[in-house]
């Protein structure tokens, strides 16, 4: 089943049709971006089927979503991927779905727990309201974090994260002595730091990281 026409949709308009419609079967993804949904769908109300083996991908971006609960998508043995970028989230608690990707950037995250997310591999949390450890929960799976364009000055917490390979902490409140974490990461291939309160020898070592990094790939 290929990708329908549905135009925009509402919560109202979520139905089987709805649902089915929107299903991409080249790429097992239900595509439901920008449909002005303010609610994930209740997916098990609706759908049945090959479909509930078949969707490895949601995509939720660009709709009117505040709140999320894993019930929802538990509905899904295989899913991997979720897509909850560009919504209004303040909040987000996620546990015990097999899912290894998830985007949830250009929210309102004040607080995020996703450690129960035990096969998670990479999470993108840039442009959000993330400020101290209190605010972040996160599995010790992760081998990529994107944490951008928020309000971070502590990243204690990264020392549990032994798997990351890539870490961004651009545009934060990040200083030289909040860095040492890193170095006990042993893993990572690349870091990007740029526009915290870091002094510029240390930006320039992490450059250097880099480039060196990158010459033994």
């Amino acid at each position: 089943m290929s990708l329908t026409s549905c135009g925009i949709g509402s919560d109202k308009q979520v139905d089987t049709e709805f649902l089915t419609g929107a299903y991409v079967s080249e790429f097992h993804e239900l595509d439901l971006a920008g449909r002005e949904l303010t609610q994930v769908p209740d997916f098990e109300k609706y759908l049945t089927g090959s479909y509930i083996y078949d969707v490895w991908s949601i995509n939720l971006q660009r709709n009117n979503i505040k709140k999320i609960d894993s019930k929802v998508f538990a509905f899904f043995p295989n899913l991997k991927e979720v897509n909850l970028s560009y919504n209004k989230i303040e909040k987000i608690t996620l546990a015990d779905l097999p899912i290894e990707k998830l985007l949830i950037h250009k929210n309102e995250i004040e607080s995020a727990d996703i450690e129960g997310l035990e096969s998670l591999k990479e999470v993108n949390i840039w442009y959000n309201e993330l400020e101290s450890s209190k605010d972040i929960k996160l599995p010790t799976s992760l081998e990529s974090l994107e944490l951008q364009h928020n309000k971070l000055e502590d990243i204690s917490w990264v020392e549990k994260l032994t798997e990351l390979n890539k870490i961004k902490l651009e545009f934060n409140e990040l200083e030289d002595t909040d860095m040492v974490v890193l170095k006990d990461l042993k893993k990572l291939k690349f870091i990007s730091v740029g526009k915290n309160k870091l002094s510029e020898d240390l930006e320039k070592g992490f450059i250097n990281f880099n480039e060196v990094m990158s010459e033994k790939q």
